[in-house]
């Protein structure tokens, strides 16, 4: 069965695409594989153990979690993200920076952005109840289950995710980096990092325009890519029609 998931992109001509793509070593678009940015630092010796999953996954912020659907099934998700992205109207995003550090902690580096007016929530609101209750098998279920929450539980039964990721508890992130050591290599590759492209240091980095949503498959290499594109068509409303 296959594994999906939506993700948001940054457009193809954004700075933060070339940057993440160059920092990872591969192109979730294209499935293009290359050699991370990093990976023959003298100071990061382990690095491409540190980046191996957030690689595997691509640059990206997820909107719907990484899960089994049935083949019988691709159609009508591929119909219903065509349908929502037809209704919401591209928005921008705003204040990129990178992640405050409390909730993941030393081991993950990510970037992240503000959505003032509401939007990207209530895209996300509607990918999980219209796609992940399609899902077929979740890896959050084991070991997992039994440790959550009546409430995590519940939302991982039906979204096949558990509500501290999803709906009124979604964190948007972009991550770049997730197993890293501790907080010196972390501070290490955020250095190398804004050294070497110049991350954030222009207004078009902290600004990203959301115009497309992205269905994206694991392949049989473990990598996960882009299958099939969904702009966002639908029309903002007007004064008169508030």
């Amino acid at each position: 069965m296959p594994i999906l998931a939506v993700y948001l992109l940054h457009p193809e001509q954004h700075p933060l695409t070339g940057i993440g793509r160059s920092f990872l070593g591969y192109d979730i678009r294209t499935g293009q594989v290359s050699t991370p940015l990093l990976a023959h630092n003298p100071d990061l010796q382990d690095f491409a153990a540190w980046l191996e999953q957030a690689r595997t996954f691509g640059f990206h912020a997820t909107l719907g979690d990484a899960l089994e659907y049935s083949a019988d099934d691709v159609a009508e998700i591929k119909a219903r993200l065509a349908w929502l992205a037809s209704r919401i109207p591209s928005f921008t995003l705003v204040n990129g920076r990178f992640h405050a550090m409390a909730k993941y902690g030393s081991r993950t580096l990510c970037l992240t952005y503000d959505s003032p007016s509401g939007e990207l929530q209530n895209l996300q609101n509607l990918i999980v109840t219209l796609i992940n209750v399609l899902y077929h098998s979740s890896p959050f279920y084991e070991p997992y289950l039994s440790s959550y929450t009546a409430d995590d539980s519940y939302h991982t039964i039906r979204y096949g995710v558990p509500h501290h990721r999803i709906l009124d508890k979604f964190d948007l992130h972009f991550a770049l980096i997730t197993s890293l050591p501790d907080e010196q290599r972390w501070q290490l590759v955020k250095q190398l990092l804004l050294e070497q492209t110049g991350l954030f240091q222009n207004e078009e980095d902290r600004r990203c325009l959301v115009d497309a949503i992205y269905l994206v498959e694991k392949q049989e290499t473990g990598f996960f890519q882009v299958v099939e594109r969904f702009p966002l068509l639908g029309s903002r409303a007007t004064e008169s029609e508030v």
